[in-house]
């Protein structure tokens, strides 16, 4: 496996995954649940961010053991909250090329997407990372594969 695959790619999508995966599962039993349901995305939104520090703790754990430096590992833990900005960058784009969309665009919802969507996840994933931002002591007796 070459350095960036090891470095970035792998603790990325595993980081990734982990968030997505917690979404599915939140957005399923809410769902399934008429009480739930009734509290509004609230009821998935609150324990899927609670969630989020174990996706960047497992993305830094997995960036620091590949060897990555910190940027790599910010990197990697953050790609959640990227694919996220990717997404609400797609939706303006697609709706300012005049493409039809379902719903009347109100761009005073733009910051707002940008807050909920990206600035507040990627708090939740680097505070999973702090633990592994510290740099590698010289006696450190870590275990390496």
């Amino acid at each position: 496996m070459n350095n960036r695959t090891k470095e970035f790619w792998l603790p990325a999508m595993t980081s990734l995954a982990i968030s997505e995966g917690m979404l599915f599962a939140i957005s399923i039993t809410v769902a399934t649940h008429a009480r739930l349901w009734q509290l509004g995305a609230a009821a998935m939104y609150v324990p899927w961010l609670l969630s989020l520090p174990a996706a960047g703790a497992a993305g830094a754990y997995l960036a620091r053991r590949g060897g990555a430096n910190r940027k790599a590992l910010l990197a990697a833990v953050l790609f959640p909250a990227f694919v996220g900005l990717a997404f609400i960058c797609g939706g303006l784009l697609i709706t300012l090329m005049g493409a039809p969309v379902f719903a009347r665009p109100q761009w005073f919802y733009v910051p707002l997407a940008l807050i909920v969507g990206v600035l507040i996840p990627c708090v939740a994933l680097w505070l999973g990372s702090l633990p592994f931002l510290r740099k590698h002591r010289a006696g450190s007796t870590e275990i390496s594969a």
